[in-house]
């Protein structure tokens, strides 16, 4: 503010001023970096082998990351790629499906302060879509011991369960478990006991992976039947019944050592389980037991 003097206090006529100083005092900065927008998240495409880490700090730090949770900034043994401003990221290799992947980061700014707690970035890399190629054969025998089945076809993934269940109407009657001989095929034995609670007749076959229930329906129908039951009307083609149908077959390969004839009707072995390498009457006695009204 201004001060006036008078004329008699200097000789002269002024007004002399007067001023203000002003200033502050920057105080030491002792906050950590605040981190946000972590990236990626959820569950990347099957195939991945790679990714991308990235995250944003609030102010200019440089991040590190670890693989186990509560390191110490100084401890951590990995470095982003890019940092040192507020934009962070880095790759991480070594990808495989149907894993999950969690990395601990803390990042540190120019004042020494770094991060106590951990940020978390998660995701997992989803396991492929599996294809259904073919089922052999497509029946099994209620009465029969074993029945071998085989299915052919992609990315069964042989470490993980597999549930095959047999529907009708998008119910399912039976839930039977299994793990792939490998990643294009299963070869599974299924047992009369295994059989017992479903009906004769033709299912829906749906084979779903139970670690993700993703699954897929085979484009033919499963017929559940009982051993004699070796055509329908149409020729050589099961109808899940035995009738006239089936005799008529029987009789036509009567007495027959032919290879296919016997894989279709050679349905007892005869006394002692021993085969006699022909069709004959013990074949027809089995079928005549399960003979349908």
């Amino acid at each position: 503010m201004a001060k006036c003097v008078s004329k008699e206090e200097t000789g002269f006529n002024c007004c002399a001023a007067s001023t203000t100083a002003s200033f502050s005092i920057q105080l030491p900065d002792t906050t950590p970096p605040v981190r946000s927008n972590g990236q990626p998240s959820g569950t990347l495409a099957a195939g991945t082998t790679q990714a991308t880490l990235s995250l944003t700090t609030n102010e200019s730090a440089t991040c590190k990351y670890s693989k186990v949770a509560g390191t110490s900034y100084a401890s951590m043994p990995s470095i982003f790629s890019t940092t040192g401003g507020t934009s962070h990221s880095t790759t991480v290799t070594g990808l495989t499906n149907g894993s999950s992947y969690s990395y601990y980061i803390k990042c540190i700014d120019a004042g020494g302060n770094a991060n106590s707690d951990d940020f978390t970035i998660s995701f997992g890399i989803a396991w492929p879509q599996f294809i259904i190629s073919d089922i052999s054969p497509p029946y099994l025998f209620k009465d029969k011991t074993s029945n071998t089945l085989s299915v052919t076809g992609s990315n069964f993934s042989p470490s993980l369960n597999f549930n095959f269940k047999f529907m009708t109407g998008g119910t399912t009657n039976s839930t039977l478990t299994f793990q792939p001989q490998s990643a294009s095929s299963f070869n599974i034995s299924i047992t009369s006991a295994q059989l017992s609670g479903l009906a004769l007749g033709f299912y829906d076959l749906k084979i779903e992976r139970a670690v993700d229930a993703y699954s897929q329906t085979y484009s033919q129908k499963i017929l559940i039947t009982m051993l004699g039951d070796i055509s329908g009307s149409t020729p050589g083609v099961r109808d899940g019944k035995v009738d006239i149908y089936d005799l008529s077959r029987l009789m036509s390969k009567w007495n027959s050592t032919n290879a296919s004839d016997l894989a279709e009707a050679d349905i007892n072995a005869g006394p002692g389980g021993i085969s006699s390498g022909k069709i004959d009457l013990y074949d027809a006695n089995r079928m005549m037991v399960n003979w349908l009204p």
